[in-house]
């Protein structure tokens, strides 16, 4: 009698190290961006032989796109989702904390204040 057990690819995401808010001052809006001071960490846990997606979703009106810089290559988000395909961490399920910097490219009607942190990260695996 011959078993055979499958099983499901995992992906998830665990903020470490993340802003709750965005400040845009005058001088953000001057230059028409914010240079977000803190690296943002995310321990992401896979269990996938092929890795994984992270997907980055704006979540604000005052922004309208993103630079993610220090994952396997740099992403350019516009008002639109974006993804990029990361390697698999190991076998079996595994785990690693990724540091991105990001900058955010502020929309024409952006005023300076205190925001709500405008970015949702999620992982899908492939």
């Amino acid at each position: 009698m011959l078993m055979r057990a499958v099983v499901q690819k995992r992906a998830s995401v665990t903020h470490v190290v993340s802003p709750r808010e965005v400040r845009v001052t005058p001088e953000d809006l001057a230059r028409g961006y914010v240079d977000v001071p803190t690296l943002v960490q995310v321990e992401v846990r896979s269990n996938s032989a092929d890795g994984f997606l992270l997907t980055f979703e704006l979540q604000q009106a005052l922004l309208r796109g993103a630079q993610v810089a220090g994952l396997a290559a740099p992403l350019e988000l516009g008002s639109l989702p974006g993804s990029i395909r990361q390697p698999a961490l190991g076998a079996g399920m595994a785990t690693r904390t990724l540091q991105m910097h990001l900058i955010f490219r502020l929309a024409a009607g952006a005023a300076p204040g205190v925001y709500d942190w405008p970015l949702r990260i999620s992982a899908e695996p492939i």
